[in-house]
């Protein structure tokens, strides 16, 4: 099977406490709501207006659906988007993440991307998986941590956000490190 076949059959993923599940368009409102919140915005998604979340949920959350995933409380309730941008060739993929910052330091996040590395090694038999976060942000730094990735580098001003320079740090699991750890 491809890897986007694994993705197509698992676009809905149970966790004890959470439903990753594919976007819809009621899901507009949170996610402008999110892309709103200066905590969130600093180092993820930010929208000037409703009808700019509805057209990135359109063109990306929806438009390209494989492999992205709202996630929700067991009640329904959104709380964020969690991702993977598969490589076929190189057997890997990267992990990304946004959640709605009520949420944070409850373990939501921790538990969907264990989710996610789970698909990734088990299922899809994945080499390594990746992820990519600005340096000032201490709590990605910190899930990165918890999900046993460890730092391979920095990319020094790799891109610039509201005129300063912001340093990338990529973190990343391989498959027999997640295999000793579980």
């Amino acid at each position: 099977m491809t890897l986007k076949v694994d993705l197509l059959t698992h676009q809905v993923l149970q966790t004890p406490r959470l439903r990753l599940r594919p976007f819809q368009l009621s899901d507009a409102p949170a996610l402008f709501t999110l892309g709103q919140d200066p905590a969130v915005a600093q180092f993820s998604l930010h929208y000037p207006n409703e009808a700019a979340a509805v057209q990135n949920l359109a063109d990306y959350w929806m438009g390209t659906p494989l492999g992205k995933w709202a996630v929700t409380l067991a009640d329904g309730s959104f709380i964020g988007a969690i991702e993977l941008h598969e490589d076929e060739v190189n057997r890997k993929a990267e992990l990304g993440y946004v959640f709605d910052h009520r949420y944070w330091g409850h373990g939501y996040a921790t538990e969907a991307a264990r989710a996610l590395l789970d698909l990734c090694f088990n299922t899809m038999q994945l080499s390594s998986v990746f992820a990519m976060y600005d340096s000032r942000n201490s709590r990605s730094g910190a899930l990165c941590q918890r999900l046993g990735m460890h730092i391979d580098g920095q990319l020094r001003a790799d891109r610039i956000i509201q005129e300063v320079p912001v340093t990338t740090v990529v973190a990343s699991i391989l498959r027999s490190e997640y295999d000793a750890a579980n």
